[in-house]
């Protein structure tokens, strides 16, 4: 037999030193606190081998309490004890078993079918010998399986997936498990934290070091630069702290408050947001902690009420939220109101799998590189977008508001469908949508002449004529007679007759750009998309097929929003 390691004060030492080898280890003077409980448990134990022994005086504290919690710590220490942590433990006292069924939560440990025995000081040496380890092949449905730990009162589950999310996503996105991130680990020392941590992980796993999530190199997100805010109430429970190891070379400014809505957030925060200063926001859904875990709709949510208003800032802002919420209408919620990703915070009672949280993180890495390398370009064309809106409405040349009103939604309903387009599909469709503004022009300042047959006028006075524009400037050529002038010619008129403009290289280049993109779309979209047509053309014929393409991309309705603002900063 091995070594007997007893637990115990003075009072212990009458029946203790009788048992050969021990070594009493007084426990009365410590508290009850988690942190040095589990401390005192790994350092106990720090030289146990396989065929040693535990015994525990349960007279030896205050109503056994303090000795049952310290019981529990050992059996449910399996990440750091390892198979020290199957060791029999022997309870010693001279009341009866039935008196500390109920003490605490703990006393749940004799409801477990093996690896201990309870017995009287004075039947202890005889029970020792008796008394075997529990086997790792039998501690889940002789012993965990036995019991239910809760989390602590001022725990809610909230603040109880933060805690446990943060260190999900730390083992996936650092190798070098040994790493101590404090709040991490002081949550670690928890009972509820052990104990739901091994009802998720199989406990060979456990044993071996071999959880699968544990990452076989460092994953750094290249985040150089770049200015990121963290909104999260929770923040300094170890996101604060994973994240900003995650993204590397970033700035990451946190706000950790509990906040109700846009207006609560410092002043500080809400001037760098209104000057457009971060690249990223990473915003937690609830901000309020246990006040928000009866709110069902997810309007109500703290952090739906900021990003609504994030997006009304600038529908730009990329926004990707944290979320202990894995409720499928609460996504679609977020997801209709503009985020731009989200990842879900881990509740430990979920125990979800490992290829779940692997699956999450991709996710999230994916949103997060999406988001800040879509930044510049989505803030910059919403700026551009409110722009172009603000100088229709000044203009005296809209004073019929149907005409205005219908231009706005044009360029508002575009700017939606481009901000969320993911496919390529998805942007030549916003650059239809956009393109309606051009044709929605050329219909207010293009009408027929009601005296002459298949003549038309420009702005309701001027023949519209047709221009050569082959050279540096436009030749006026003959009236234009005939059933419908084409786009070509009407934006042409436009521009030169309302706009009193010249430039040739605009109208050639990128009006006639925008239209042919629109036509090639609409009557031979093949040629857009057919590999093998594209491959055959000559190199200048390459070129230009390459241009028309861009309509499947943000460059396409980029082109387009530049070239309407010309148009109209020349005709207002």
């Amino acid at each position: 037999m091995g070594k007997i390691f007893i637990l115990g004060n003075d009072d212990s030492s009458s029946w203790a030193y009788s048992l050969g080898k021990v070594e009493t280890i007084p426990t009365s003077s410590k508290k009850n606190n988690s942190e040095v409980i589990h401390d005192f448990v790994l350092n106990f134990l720090r030289e146990a081998k396989s065929d040693d022994k535990i015994v525990i005086d349960m007279d030896a504290s205050e109503l056994g309490s303090l000795s049952l919690t310290i019981a529990m710590h050992i059996r449910l220490s399996v990440e750091d004890l390892k198979e020290r942590a199957f060791l029999p433990i022997i309870f010693v006292s001279y009341f009866p078993l039935q008196s500390f069924l109920k003490q605490s939560e703990c006393g749940q440990f004799f409801l477990s079918h093996d690896g201990y025995a309870f017995c009287t000081p004075e039947d202890v040496a005889n029970v020792i010998p008796n008394v075997n380890s529990i086997s790792p092949e039998r501690f889940k449905t002789d012993f965990l399986d036995c019991i239910q730990i809760h989390p602590t009162e001022n725990i809610g589950s909230h603040s109880m997936a933060n805690q446990w999310g943060a260190d999900v996503l730390n083992r996936i996105i650092n190798k070098d498990t040994d790493t101590v991130i404090p709040e991490i680990a002081r949550e670690k020392t928890k009972l509820y934290y052990k104990y739901i941590f091994l009802k998720t992980y199989n406990i060979n796993d456990v044993l071996k070091g071999n959880l699968g999530g544990v990452a076989k190199t460092n994953v750094k997100l290249n985040a150089l630069q770049k200015k990121i805010l963290l909104i999260d109430d929770e923040a300094q429970k170890g996101w604060a702290i994973v994240l900003k190891n995650w993204l590397f070379g970033s700035t990451i400014d946190v706000c950790d408050n509990q906040i109700g809505s846009y207006d609560d957030l410092p002043e500080q925060i809400k001037s760098n947001i209104e000057k457009d200063y971060y690249d990223l926001y990473l915003l937690d859904l609830r901000l309020l902690g246990n006040k928000e875990d009866d709110i069902y709709n997810a309007e109500e949510f703290s952090g739906m009420k900021i990003l609504r208003k994030l997006k009304e800032i600038n529908i730009g802002n990329q926004v990707v939220i944290l979320t202990a919420s894995n409720k499928a209408w609460n996504m679609k919620a977020l997801l209709d109101a503009g985020a731009d990703g989200y990842y879900i915070k881990e509740s430990p009672e979920l125990q979800l799998p490992w290829i779940f949280s692997e699956n999450n993180f991709k996710s999230f890495q994916h949103d997060v590189e999406n988001a800040l390398n879509n930044n510049n370009y989505k803030k910059k064309l919403y700026r551009d977008v409110n722009a172009l809106k603000k100088l229709l409405k000044k203009s005296s040349k809209f004073d019929d508001d149907e005409i205005l009103n219908d231009l706005i939604a044009f360029i508002e309903s575009s700017a939606k469908q481009v901000m969320e387009a993911k496919i390529k599909e998805d942007f030549a469709y916003s650059y239809f949508s956009l393109y309606q503004v051009l044709e929605r022009l050329s219909k207010d300042y293009i009408t027929p002449d009601g005296n002459k047959r298949d003549c038309w006028l420009v702005n309701f006075d001027t023949p519209l004529y047709k221009y050569k524009i082959d050279g540096f400037k436009p030749v006026e050529g003959p009236k234009i007679i005939k059933e419908r002038p084409s786009m070509m010619e009407k934006l042409t008129a436009i521009y030169i007759e309302v706009g009193s403009k010249t430039d040739c290289k605009f109208i050639r280049e990128d009006i006639a750009l925008a239209i042919n993109r629109r036509n090639t779309f609409v009557h031979e979209k093949w040629k857009l998309t057919d590999d093998t047509f594209y491959q055959n053309l000559s190199k200048e014929n390459k070129s230009e097929n390459k241009k028309l393409r861009e309509i499947f991309k943000k460059d396409g309705y980029i082109h387009l929003l530049k070239t309407i603002q010309t148009i109209m900063e020349s005709i207002c």
